[in-house]
């Protein structure tokens, strides 16, 4: 299933409609943390929930920073900023922070899909 585009566009004066139950859980869950001035990493190896995501914080006004497309020698510098910064979320795909990567600035890690290397969601729950 292609989750790209997922999201419905919602009419005037109602919330955005997403379709997908992990996406709605996640938002209330990320919800809870920002209201709690707490911070998450919300890792997804699928590029169309990636996107799906991206479009749903932006929608809802949540602070987010992206790992898509982010060098290697640059993800150190980008964590730095999104610890020092205001954003809830650091939202990166599980296998983009598995090595060499630490993070301080989130008490929370949402892990939406599981990597088909045990290794990986492994490491992953260790940030």
């Amino acid at each position: 299933m292609r989750l790209e585009g997922a999201f419905l566009r919602p009419r005037p004066g109602q919330a955005a409609a997403y379709g997908f139950n992990k996406v709605d859980k996640a938002l209330e869950i990320i919800a809870d943390i920002q209201a709690a001035g707490e911070k998450a990493i919300v890792f997804t190896s699928l590029r169309g929930l990636y996107r799906t995501l991206e479009a749903a914080f932006r929608d809802r006004c949540i602070g987010f920073v992206g790992m898509a497309g982010v060098p290697t020698k640059r993800r150190n510098d980008v964590v730095r900023l999104f610890e020092a910064n205001g954003d809830t979320v650091l939202l990166a795909g599980t296998g983009t922070l598995n090595r060499g990567v630490t993070v301080n600035g989130a008490n929370h890690v949402l892990i939406l899909n599981l990597e088909w290397s045990p290794e990986t969601t492994l490491l992953a729950e260790d940030r």
